[in-house]
């Protein structure tokens, strides 16, 4: 008597049917509109001040849509496109239905007040600039004496040189004037970037800094003592700083001004009072 034997099913038509058995579920679940929607949405945010929980949970637009079809890199886009005082949002899936979101917001380093340019660039602030890469001792303390500047709008920059927000009375932090148009939301080109990392680089030194202007692609500051940097190779120009900071403290020397656009900075020392060696 023969026994017939069982046809067998090749290799491939055995992985056909096992991708097949799993693509069933998955397409169910991807195209019924109330299968795995997203019905929870739960929001932490940190340093936000320009929208609300209720106003992040409408603009996201994730109530409702398929967890599956969620896209992390598309809602950070758009909450920061709608709110631009959000730095970043991290997105996270909890299946079936939850959506965690973590956002962060920007966090201001500076004001950025912008110049009335009619008043804030007058000719002689700008001779009396010319004069000081002659000599340190033409160097006029006028030339950093910001109280007559006028400004038409003021803003809260983060480390970005992003301008994300309107000044508040209530936030202390140093001032940088500056002479060029920027609206809100719009990000600062290098002189600003620069003059943020200088800022952040003095102060580990020690130095106070209220104010300082951006003028012709240099950083004045109207610190103690007043400063001078070129907006470009600050990396170098700040190594001088802190050597001649270091230099004069092991001296006990007074420094007045340091100017540090040059190969060779200049420096003008306080006269020590009588007694004082």
């Amino acid at each position: 008597m023969r026994i017939r034997s069982r046809k067998k099913f090749s290799p491939i038509w055995k992985i056909i049917f096992i991708i097949t058995l799993l693509l069933i579920p998955l397409l169910f679940f991807s195209f019924n509109p109330k299968i795995l929607a997203v019905k929870d949405l739960e929001i932490n945010n940190e340093q936000i001040n320009c929208a609300n929980e209720e106003m992040i949970k409408n603009s996201s637009d994730l109530l409702s849509k398929n967890i599956l079809f969620v896209n992390p890199s598309e809602v950070e886009n758009n909450l920061k496109t709608k709110f631009i005082c959000i730095k970043s949002v991290n997105l996270k899936k909890i299946f079936p239905d939850k959506v965690n979101l973590q956002i962060t917001g920007r966090i201001p380093v500076a004001i950025l007040s912008i110049e009335d340019v009619q008043i804030a660039s007058p000719s002689a602030l700008l001779q009396k600039f010319q004069e000081s890469t002659v000599s340190a001792e033409s160097t006029n303390s006028a030339l950093f004496d910001f109280s007559n500047l006028t400004s038409k709008s003021n803003f809260l920059v983060d480390g970005e040189g992003v301008v994300f927000a309107p000044f508040s009375d209530q936030i202390n932090l140093p001032k940088i004037y500056y002479d060029e148009m920027i609206n809100l939301g719009q990000k600062g080109d290098d002189s600003i970037k620069n003059s943020l990392q200088i800022l952040e680089k003095v102060k580990s030194f020690g130095l106070e800094v209220k104010e300082a202007k951006i003028y012709m692609q240099n950083l004045l500051l109207a610190s103690n003592p007043r400063i001078i940097f070129k907006l470009e190779d600050i990396e170098k120009q700040l190594a001088s700083l802190q050597l001649i900071l270091n230099q004069a403290k092991m001296n006990e020397d007074y420094l007045e001004f340091i100017d540090l656009r040059f190969d060779k900075p200049i420096v003008k020392f306080a006269p020590k009072k009588n007694g004082e060696r």
